[in-house]
């Protein structure tokens, strides 16, 4: 895909709040080929839906997309028992590549459970599979909603309170070189909308910060394209979404 040649001050839609291949709000803002970054647990689901897209379009490169693919290792499992399992995932994740090209698309690793039995090998494992894109890491955030779903579903909780402790989480994060790290304290963190993702969407950064969380190093430039305010089907255990009251 081809990045505009003269960089203009331009929003960029995030998919933040939910999963890109299950809440699909985002259709007019992407299909109107504005600048978006689309995040999913399940890649295969997202590809065959752009894909169908651009067999449709006269103009199919005019999408001017960046996807995450987010695969932790577990889906399938106790902890992602709704999202699709690691094979599944990463053979949507090489299809988005194919159909986008390896700058548009991340290998998303996120969250690594520290202290969770083979949280992190499993992680690693993931990591080998990929395939010239960047990388992302990030560490679970044990909320205390999240401490009550594991203890629901029979696991033992996690041996930290909210953040692991940072000589551990700097520890595992040597493990994975080279991958960008997403709003975690005491790191040099990198925003899931940077100055790289301007660059290749071509947009010109704004470089305010983007208000959220203090690890967070997003740009002023995004803005969320879902309205999802609850836990997806996914229905991952360490979501930051609380369940319904």
């Amino acid at each position: 895909m081809g990045v505009p040649t003269q960089p203009r001050r331009m929003n960029i839609g995030i998919t933040e709040r939910g999963d890109a291949a299950v809440s699909t709000e985002w259709t007019s803002w992407v299909y109107s080929n504005k600048p978006s970054i689309l995040i999913t647990k399940d890649p295969m689901m997202l590809y065959e839906m752009l894909a169908a897209h651009q067999e449709l379009c006269l103009f199919p490169e005019s999408l001017n997309i960046i996807v995450h693919c987010t695969i932790t290792g577990h889906g399938g499992s106790v902890l992602e028992l709704g999202a699709p399992k690691p094979e599944h995932a990463l053979n949507g994740y090489r299809k988005l590549i194919e159909l986008l090209g390896a700058t548009r698309v991340i290998l998303r690793i996120d969250p690594i459970l520290i202290g969770y039995a083979g949280g992190v090998e499993l992680a690693q494992e993931i990591f080998q599979y990929r395939m010239g894109t960047r990388v992302r890491i990030s560490f679970l955030d044990n909320y205390p909603h999240v401490k009550k779903r594991f203890m629901l579903a029979g696991l033992n909780p996690l041996p930290y309170d909210f953040h692991a402790d940072l000589t551990e989480r700097q520890r595992v994060a040597a493990l994975f070189p080279e991958a960008e790290i997403c709003g975690e304290p005491g790191f040099t963190c990198t925003g899931c909308v940077s100055e790289t993702d301007c660059q290749i969407l071509g947009v010109e950064p704004d470089t305010a910060p983007a208000g959220q969380r203090t690890a967070c190093r997003c740009l002023a430039n995004k803005i969320e394209l879902l309205n999802n305010r609850h836990l997806c089907p996914h229905g991952c255990l360490y979501c930051y979404w609380k369940d319904p009251s």
